[in-house]
């Protein structure tokens, strides 16, 4: 009788024992698949992060590109502006110029047509005097005349 209550017990230890085993084994896959369901995930997420990196450092890229090109752009329309002003300025300078020329001969014009008017006055003058005393002389020579 202790000999069988002793294989009973030895039976129900070693039952026991297997159970643990099992219980073991199921733990242990059950960790191991909560561990690569882990592992999945956080390779999931970086996969994620990555990609988010990607398209950030794209964005970053295009927008950096538009900033360079609206600078270009506006440096073009600065020169142009610029370009244009400075050919408005010359063309005023170019004509203001001009203008001067022009003022210069008008005034070489007047001073030669006020000399000739100043000459021609004085010629005028010293002809009327010649002829006054020409007038005169004649008067004379008819009173002498008339005297005689």
């Amino acid at each position: 009788a202790a000999l069988a209550e002793e294989r009973e017990c030895k039976a129900r230890l070693e039952s026991s024992l297997e159970a643990a085993l099992l219980q073991e084994r199921e733990s242990k896959a059950q960790l191991e698949s909560s561990l690569e369901a882990a592992l999945a995930r956080e390779r999931e997420s970086r996969v994620q992060a990555e990609h988010s990196l990607e398209a950030a450092l794209v964005k970053e890229k295009d927008t950096k590109a538009q900033l360079e090109n609206s600078l270009e752009a506006a440096l073009v329309k600065e020169r142009e502006g610029r370009d244009r002003l400075e050919r408005q300025m010359q063309e005023q300078l170019s004509s203001a110029v001009v203008a001067g020329e022009s003022a210069k001969e008008e005034m070489a014009r007047i001073r030669g047509e006020l000399f000739v008017a100043t000459a021609a006055r004085e010629l005028a003058v010293q002809q009327a005097a010649r002829a006054e005393q020409s007038l005169r002389e004649e008067q004379e020579k008819d009173c002498s005349a008339a005297l005689a």
